[in-house]
């Protein structure tokens, strides 16, 4: 399956020819994922409970297992990770404010693990 190749805080991207950049796979699912965890409910307007709205917690007294738990809580619904063997989630913080996110997981589609790790700061 391909959709438009649109990164978390970016724009849509060109392709070669000019055309809209397409992404499939291993990219769409690491979209996929940064775009639910990152939405903040009810942001997105034609689904009020779509989200894990992790940015709400940059700058806050916030607990190391509660971000990851509402991490892996997201994953399990996203349709395109493999749910057996379960993703796993770390959370380290970085600096006062910033945390760096690393997840581990398998594509439902390709079967293939995958890893994704980015940082959140305010």
């Amino acid at each position: 399956m391909y959709d438009l190749n649109l990164s978390w805080g970016g724009d849509l991207s060109l392709a070669p020819n000019n055309d809209l950049a397409l992404v499939s796979d291993d990219v769409l699912t690491q979209q996929r994922v940064l775009r639910r965890i990152l939405t903040t409910a009810p942001d997105y307007f034609w689904e009020p409970s779509y989200g894990g709205g992790l940015g709400q917690v940059v700058g806050s007294p916030a607990q190391l297992g509660a971000i990851e738990a509402r991490i892996q809580a997201q994953m399990a619904l996203e349709a395109s990770v493999a749910q057996s063997p379960p993703p796993t989630v770390s959370v380290v913080f970085d600096s006062p404010g910033t945390f760096a996110v690393s997840t581990s997981y398998f594509d439902s589609g390709t079967q293939l693990s995958s890893a994704l790790t980015f940082m959140v700061a305010p």
